[in-house]
C-alpha cells in the first residue's frame, strides 16, 4: 500500500486521469481517492492547505489504513532557488520545518537510498529533478523578498505548506516518506491571490470579490497565476507515475 498527500484537487487532477480507475473514498472528513497500480493499492488524501491540516490529515490516514510501505507527498511549490521555472520538478532530500527567528527549524531527512532510486528512475524518463531542501511554510510566502529570507535562512530550494507536517507523523512511526513538487512561482516573483484560499483549499468568492472591487488590475495576475498551476500540474503527473511505479514495483518485489 501507497499513501499519497496532496493539498489541492487541482494539484494532481492530471495524476488522476492519468490513473483511469480511481474511486473516491474519505478518511476524517479528509476527501481523496484510491486506485489500484501493478502490485499494490495507491490511496491519495486531499490535506487542504497548511501544516496543522496536513497533520491532522496523516494523522487520521495512518491510524485508519495501518503502515504503508511508503508516504509520498506531493504538489506545487514557490521557487526559492534562482532559475527554477514553473513546471520544474523539485525531489527533497529533506524538509525543513518554518520557525520563529532565532528558533532553530525543524528537519526531516529522508530516506538517501529511496530518493536516490527516484531520481534514477526519473532521470531515465528525462525528466531531471532539483534535488535539495524544501522549506514547509505556516503561510503563503507571497513575495520575492520574503522568499529570498526564507532561502537565505534554511537554504531550500522551494517553499510549500505541507510536507515536513506530513514527515513528522512519518517519523514518529517509522515511515519512508518521498516528496515530489512541482514550481508553481519562479523565486522573483510575487504570488497574488494566496490569501483567497479557505481552510480547505477553495477559493473564497467573498474575498475574491473584495479583492477585484479594490484592485481590479490584479485579475490579470490571477489568470497569470491558474495558467502556471495547470503547466505544474501537467508537469507533476507524469513525474508522479514515475516515482509512484518505482515505489509499485519495490512492492512487487518484496517477498
Amino acid at each position: 500500500m501507497l499513501i499519497l498527500f496532496h493539498a489541492f484537487k487541482r494539484e494532481i487532477a492530471p495524476l488522476r486521469r492519468a490513473l483511469g480507475s480511481a474511486r473516491a473514498w474519505s478518511v476524517g472528513g479528509f476527501a481523496g481517492f484510491e486506485a489500484d497500480l501493478k502490485a499494490t493499492p495507491l490511496f491519495a488524501v486531499r490535506t487542504g492547505p497548511g501544516p496543522r491540516n496536513a497533520a491532522l490529515a496523516a494523522h487520521a490516514t495512518l491510524k485508519r489504513l495501518g503502515r504503508p510501505g511508503a508516504v509520498v507527498v506531493a504538489g506545487v511549490a514557490g521557487g526559492l532557488q534562482a532559475g527554477l521555472q514553473t513546471g520544474q520538478i523539485v525531489l527533497a532530500d529533506r524538509l525543513v520545518r518554518a520557525a520563529p527567528v532565532g528558533v532553530p527549524a525543524q528537519e526531516y531527512r529522508l530516506d538517501g537510498a529511496l530518493v536516490e532510486r527516484v531520481r534514477q528512475h526519473l532521470c531515465r524518463a528525462e525528466i531531471r529533478p532539483v534535488i535539495g531542501p524544501v522549506l514547509t511554510a505556516d503561510h503563503v510566502i507571497a513575495t520575492a523578498r520574503e522568499k529570498q529570507l526564507c532561502a537565505k535562512r534554511t537554504g531550500a530550494v522551494a517553499v510549500e505548506m505541507e510536507s515536513a507536517a506530513v514527515a513528522a507523523e512519518c517519523a514518529a512511526q517509522g515511515l519512508r516518506c518521498l516528496c515530489l513538487r512541482a514550481i508553481l512561482d519562479r523565486a522573483d516573483e510575487d504570488v497574488v491571490g494566496g490569501h483567497l484560499l479557505e481552510p480547505g483549499g477553495s477559493v473564497s468568492a467573498r474575498r475574491l470579490l473584495g479583492q477585484l472591487c479594490r484592485r481590479p488590475w490584479v485579475l490579470t495576475s490571477l489568470i497569470a497565476l491558474a495558467r502556471h498551476l495547470r503547466i505544474a500540474a501537467r508537469a507533476l503527473a507524469p513525474a508522479l507515475l514515475i516515482a509512484l511505479g518505482a515505489l509499485d514495483a519495490e512492492a512487487q518485489n518484496t517477498p
